[in-house]
């Protein structure tokens, strides 16, 4: 990829052609799109556990409380 940037700003030939080109992006972009998926999945899930783990203590300080009253 770092190649075809070079190219590019040097205004060079490419040495791929159209189809070895749109491969060459396309695998890179796919990545990313994977890395970030990833991340996102683990950070919801993250917030979902966290999320629950809050709800739990909530319910049971309310039930707590309640039994005082």
């Amino acid at each position: 990829m770092s190649e075809l940037i070079s190219d590019s700003l040097e205004q060079r030939d490419y040495r791929l052609n159209g189809t070895e080109l749109t491969e060459a992006v396309v695998d890179k972009f796919a990545t990313a799109v994977d890395r970030q998926t990833y991340l996102l999945q683990y950070s919801r899930d993250a917030a979902i556990q966290e999320m629950n783990g809050n709800m739990q203590r909530f319910d049971l300080e309310r039930v707590g409380i309640a039994n005082f009253v």
